[in-house]
This record gives C-alpha cells, structure tokens and sequence, in this order.
C-alpha cells in the first residue's frame, strides 16, 4: 500500500484513508495466518481500465470464505464494483489489488480492500533461478494469510546468492512452483505441473486457454528440476506480473531466445487479453 496519506482502502463498509488506521492495517492476523485473499491486476486500457480475470478471482474468493467458514457479507458483481471504485478513488489504473478476509483477535471477521500502484508489463524479464526444498504444508486450493511468508524469505535468500527467485522442490523431488507457475518447452511442446503440486492459478488456467486457442500442445505432469534443465526454455506465470522469461535455472542456461520461443508467443497473446485488445492472437 501507498505511503501517501491520501491513499483510500476499503475496511468493513467504509472508505478510509492509509493514515487513519494504522493499528488496524498491521494487525497481527494480517500477516500469521487467520484469514483468506485474492491478488488481483488491473490493467491501463485504450479506453479506461480493466481488471483481469476478476470474476474468476472473485468467484474463488466467495467459495474459499464458505468452505472455511469466514463470513462475507459480498457478492462477486459488488467486489468487483468495490474494486472499480477503489480504484477510481486512488487515481489508479496499472494496479495490484489485494481483497482480504481476516479474522481479529474476538473471532469477528472483516474484509479489506487494497491496491497499489504496479509497473507495467515487462517482456524480456530473464530471470535467473535456483532450486530449493519446500514443503507446502497448506491446503493447496487456498490463499491463506501468511502462506506466502515462507517463499517471501526464500526469495531474499535467492536474492542474496545472485539470483532473482526461487522454484520449490516437493519432498518427491518433483517440481512445485514458486511466487508463480512454471512452464517449460521442450522440441516445441510445453510442460506444467498437474495441480496436485500447485495451487490452481487463474494466470496458470489462462495459459492453457490460450494453448488451445493458439494449438499449442502443452502437457500437465510430474518432472523434476533436471528435466527443466534439459528445457529449450521456460517462463512463468501469476495474476500480478503475467508472463515472465527464465533465462536460467540453478545458472543453467536455456537453449532457445525468449523471441523465437512458445512463450514469448503466449507473452503477446495474453498482453492483448490482458489489456483487451482484439482478436487475442494477432501474430
């Protein structure tokens, strides 16, 4: 969130500004695991703004509060109107978003709206990887409060040995994911790993649409990180940032340029769902 005082969120009902309640935005449970979220991205359009894919989010967002019992008192349609107007009250239009459901201390539950300015797509990011050992440890079709800490710290480790982020490794040796969903190619067909080992991305569900759309083969399996080694190339992908190249991982470098590969492809496809540009595919 903004530093700027004049910032607006959304908590229980009311439109506040960032310096109004400070003790509530860092409350204990916001960041140790009571509570449910959704990030979400908004998009500068030709003609205003979009958020990508928000139904779906927000869709996810209603059920995961059900099945854990957290109650909210908000439709999908009014958080995606709360979010329109979050954003509009901020000035915003490249954004992150986040809505969350929390917990406090007496066991009362509160939603809280959020956004912040993010960058721009970026389409040659070449980020170098390393591997690491994880265990997940959470239910893997939920957003929990405080499931992002872990890799959140792995990511400053990475950082510090010379590279840019992590891709976690399951206890069978197999290919998790990381702050996103891998794909690697390989002799012109893409491999991603079946969602017993991930947790079910929206980013990940669009770039098997666009798959199909562009008829390009891309198979769901178990692989381990030698095999992801052996790739022409990889790319990853989440809600927040889109479609990121990989330029190496643990500094083995892929084979392929990010232009001349499948996913530079699927890079342009889904800039122009992303910021509404039809048709999709346009190469």
């Amino acid at each position: 969130m903004h530093d700027n005082k004049d910032h607006f969120f959304f908590l229980d009902g009311e439109w506040l500004k960032t310096d109004e309640t400070q003790t509530t935005l860092q409350h204990p449970n916001l960041s140790h695991g009571s509570g449910v979220f959704e990030n979400l991205r908004a998009y500068r359009t030709e003609n205003d703004l979009s958020i990508f894919k928000a139904e779906e989010h927000y869709k996810r967002l209603v059920a995961t509060a059900k099945s854990i019992s957290l109650p909210l008192s908000y439709s999908p349609e009014q958080l995606l109107q709360l979010t329109y107007k979050l954003l509009q009250k901020n000035k915003l239009k490249n954004a992150s978003i986040q809505a969350l459901i929390y917990i406090d201390e007496k066991n009362v539950s509160h939603f809280l709206l959020t956004a912040q300015v993010c960058n721009e797509l970026d389409e040659y990011k070449n980020l170098k990887l390393s591997t690491l050992p994880y265990d997940q440890g959470f239910p893997l079709g939920i957003s929990l409060v405080g499931t992002n800490t872990s890799s959140t710290l792995a990511k400053q480790q990475a950082r510090h040995q010379g590279f840019d982020d992590v891709l976690f490794v399951n206890q069978k040796g197999y290919v998790n994911q990381g702050t996103a969903t891998l794909f690697y190619e390989r002799d012109q067909v893409l491999y991603t790993s079946s969602l017993k080992n991930l947790f079910p991305e929206v980013a990940r569900s669009t770039i098997l649409e666009l798959c199909q759309l562009l008829e390009i083969d891309c198979i769901e399996q178990d692989f381990t990180p030698e095999e992801v080694k052996d790739a022409d190339g990889a790319f990853w992908v989440s809600t927040i940032n889109g479609i990121e190249n990989i330029a190496s991982l643990d500094t083995v470098d892929f084979k392929l340029e990010w232009a001349e590969s499948l996913g530079h492809q699927l890079f342009r496809a889904h800039q122009r769902i992303a910021l509404e540009i039809t048709p999709p595919c346009v190469f």
